[in-house]
């Protein structure tokens, strides 16, 4: 299933989408902060909003 996984942390849109490369479960999660793309792969939808909520305070 390729569904994008949105939530507000700290007043910042952050998006997940999993990337899937031929198997049944992701290859990497793609990120997206108010809009722009981040450029690193992440495991899991959780270790993007981690992220998100670490390196990109209001």
């Amino acid at each position: 299933m390729n569904v994008t996984i949105k939530k507000t942390i700290n007043g910042q849109r952050v998006s997940a989408r999993p990337v899937f490369k031929g198997g049944a479960q992701p290859a990497y999660w793609a990120a997206t902060v108010n809009e722009q793309s981040l450029l690193r792969p992440f495991a899991s939808a959780l270790e993007v909003f981690r992220f998100a909520a670490g390196h990109h305070p209001a």
